[in-house]
């Protein structure tokens, strides 16, 4: 380390030494102001930083201001930010910009399960159907475990459960946790999403029940009323994210409606992660959906659209996976498999009409097995 020293004197040549105005770090020593960049501790991306002092010694680390350029697309990315993108065709890699002096990029496909048997790329929790090679129907589940590791069965254990439309009292009392979300009023994105199971929207309000929500550096005037709330926007809410795996949105989505002009408002969401099978079938393709012996099919939410950019997205020209805001919710697969033990359903415009011309779907269902409910013609 090094030392600042001064000659006080007083009589008797006293000297005062101090590291206070000094950051020593990993060895070195610096002055207040001067700058040096290390290696992020765990990311392993490059950071700018800069002695403080402040008299103990401080100083602060910020991301290289760098760009990472991708090529041929030539879309740059910051320090830290991440991104996916194909690779060899039909599988994608989810990369990081580290950026390292040299806009260095690391991709990789651990945390994928890219199937070649189905040519398709899927998310850690995703599952989906394919046909086995003594010609069964298989159904798995993408596990990741840092190795793109998944797993398929011939006849999948499903979770069986009461009502699917199950009260959030019931939904409690089976040990699954409310989640709340809440944004700002503004163009800003509510995001809701789910690392196991499927999105049960629970409760939702837009306006203002208090004072202290989104109020930092608003006036009195546009947090003072605490009795805002538009109507219908659970039922909103559940059209659009019920039985999916995450979905984003924000306060536009309830048009001009304006339960309290003046007021500063903001969106409130609780929900659930509700226990349930989720399965995306690209477009002109056959949905397997199936349960064990003695089970029967309960559809929760079925959407046939585009809500990204990478799903069902092999070999497709990027006109036809650009238009990510096309969400069609449709009843047709619970009014043809509810109850049943097994159901095919094809993923096509001319079954579910076409939302969005000119944009490649794919259908994306949520469902549960469970006992068929006995009713009393059927014990007579």
């Amino acid at each position: 380390m090094i030392w600042d020293c001064t000659c006080i004197g007083s009589g008797t040549g006293k000297i005062s030494c101090t590291i206070a105005n000094r950051c020593h770090v990993d060895g070195a020593s610096y002055k207040i102001g001067d700058t040096w960049r290390k290696p992020h501790e765990t990311e392993g991306y490059m950071l700018d930083c800069v002695c403080l002092g402040n008299g103990n010694g401080q100083w602060t680390c910020k991301p290289v201001d760098e760009r990472c350029y991708e090529n041929p697309t030539g879309t740059s990315y910051g320090v830290g930010e991440t991104w996916e993108k194909p690779f060899q065709g039909w599988m994608i890699v989810d990369c990081t910009c580290l950026g390292e002096g040299s806009g260095r990029i690391t991709c990789t496909s651990r945390n994928r399960c890219n199937d070649k048997d189905t040519l398709s790329s899927y998310r850690v929790g995703d599952t989906w159907t394919k046909t086995g090679a003594e010609g069964h129907p298989l159904q798995c589940l993408c596990t990741g475990k840092g190795r793109g590791e998944w797993k398929c069965d011939r006849h999948a254990p499903r979770h069986t459960t009461g009502l699917v439309l199950a009260a959030t009292s019931l939904l409690a009392s089976a040990g699954v946790p409310t989640e709340t979300v809440t944004t700002c009023e503004g163009n800003h994105v509510h995001r809701l999403s789910c690392d196991n199971g499927v999105i049960s929207v629970q409760t939702v309000l837009y306006g203002r029940t208090d004072s202290v929500t989104c109020s930092e550096g608003k006036p009195q005037q546009q947090i003072s009323n605490t009795d805002c709330s538009l109507t219908n926007t659970e039922d909103v809410l559940k059209r659009r994210c019920d039985g999916k795996r995450v979905c984003e949105l924000n306060s536009n989505i309830f048009g001009a409606s304006d339960p309290c002009r003046g007021t500063y408002k903001y969106l409130q969401t609780k929900y659930n992660c509700f226990p349930a099978v989720h399965q995306v079938t690209c477009e002109d393709s056959l949905a397997y959906l199936h349960c064990d012996e003695g089970l029967v099919i309960r559809v929760y939410g079925a959407d046939y659209g585009r809500r990204d950019r990478t799903t069902c997205s092999y070999q497709r020209p990027a006109s036809q996976i650009q238009n990510t805001d096309c969400a069609s919710p449709t009843s047709h697969v619970s009014e043809s498999c509810n109850g049943k033990n097994s159901c095919i359903v094809k993923a096509s415009n001319s079954v579910f009409g076409d939302p969005c011309a000119g944009t490649y779907k794919y259908l994306e269902v949520a469902y549960t097995c469970e006992y068929p409910v006995i009713t009393p013609k059927d014990t007579v």
